[in-house]
């Protein structure tokens, strides 16, 4: 099933989808779990991250899973946005330049991973235009 979805998504890429996605590489097939945790990544970072914002793919994410996947996912996403949003006002941290540190390499992390030419899901993120 998930590759029947990777396969439409590559037509429809090469028949004349945007520039931008044709550039792109295809979302990869991941599990519930991993899908969902790369959902609540992006949603961390748009919410933390100076400079990056929610991408064009990170819906089309989202729809790939329905029932009990939909469930795990949305689950597992929530988790992560949590630990995000701890991140927003330092709670938990024994001191600010910690924290400071923290947020800086969290979002690099997420720009490198999931951000236009990201090595787990691309796309995901992008940067803000300013």
């Amino acid at each position: 099933m998930m590759s029947g979805r990777w396969m439409i998504g590559m037509i429809l890429a090469m028949a004349g989808g945007t520039a931008a996605m044709a550039r792109m590489p295809a979302i990869p097939v991941l599990g519930a779990e991993e899908a969902g945790a790369r959902y609540g990544q992006a949603r961390g970072a748009a919410l933390v991250c100076r400079g990056l914002a929610a991408g064009p793919r990170l819906e089309k994410l989202r729809a790939n899973y329905a029932g009990e996947d939909r469930a795990v996912f949305d689950r597992r996403a929530e988790e992560i946005v949590k630990a995000w949003r701890k991140m927003v006002s330092c709670e938990e941290a024994p001191e600010i330049n910690m924290c400071r540190l923290l947020k800086e390499r969290n979002c690099h992390d997420a720009e490198a991973q999931i951000g236009p030419g990201g090595s787990a899901v691309p796309g995901l993120v992008v940067k803000k235009e300013e």
